[in-house]
């Protein structure tokens, strides 16, 4: 058994191993359609043209990647182009990712996924990020971009920190939205505790500031103010 990949990083792999990625005019659907001529205009699919999934669609138009987050622009892919037994890890390259730790070493792992996604980009795998439909997906994804581009603090390169970004991003709204009523509730109150606890505390420090300047100058022998001879009573311990 090998580790079933991200739909998103599979679908960038096959869209830059020479697939379209398509769909009829009006329609939400996504279809993924393996590498082949294109019509006169480049536009269109052939009607003779089948998916991964073997399935004649008629009239394909291409949509040219990136394409946007697919859930913002209500977009899906086809469940049955992106079926593991359609869509593999990478499109017209043989590679079994392993599971880890169950199956095979971390070295095994490492080398199937840089041969499955080694001729992608930070910039595709950020395409891929926006399609992540699950927490599992974007550690997936955060994994492979180790795997393939190193640590992000690594790097000075802003798009790989925009894909460490957008990952997380993606992973904590996930998160959220898995939340019951009852627990973002929580969430609230508690981040509302905390900001409430970070304005005591920077008030706390503007009094001790004022306070020491005032001290500064009783120490030199000014006249203090009733208002500021108050502050140093109320100096925070």
């Amino acid at each position: 058994m090998s580790t079933t990949m991200a739909l998103g990083l599979r679908a960038v792999a096959a869209d830059r191993n020479g697939a379209a990625l398509a769909r009829r005019p009006r329609s939400r659907v996504v279809h993924i359609v393996p590498p082949g001529p294109l019509t006169p205009s480049g536009r269109f699919l052939p009607l003779a043209a089948r998916t991964v999934a073997n399935e004649s669609l008629k009239r394909l138009q291409v949509e040219f990647t990136p394409l946007p987050d697919l859930q913002a622009a209500g977009l899906r892919f086809c469940r049955h182009c992106t079926a593991t037994s359609a869509l593999p890890p990478s499109l017209g390259v043989a590679v079994q990712i392993p599971d880890v730790p169950s199956e095979g070493t971390m070295d095994d792992f490492r080398d199937a996924i840089r041969t499955a996604y080694g001729h992608l980009t930070p910039a595709d795998l950020l395409t891929a990020a926006r399609w992540c439909r699950t927490v599992e997906e974007c550690h997936q994804l955060g994994t492979v971009a180790s795997v393939l581009f190193g640590p992000a603090q690594a790097t000075k390169d802003p798009v790989r920190h925009e894909l460490e970004n957008t990952i997380n991003g993606r992973r904590r709204a996930l998160n959220t939205a898995a939340l019951s009523p009852e627990e973002k509730a929580d969430r609230a109150a508690d981040r509302d505790e905390e900001l409430r606890q970070a304005r005591l505390a920077a008030e706390s420090r503007r009094l001790a500031t004022a306070a020491d300047r005032v001290e500064s100058r009783a120490a030199r022998g000014a006249y203090l103010m009733p208002h500021e001879r108050d502050l140093i009573v109320r100096r925070p311990a």
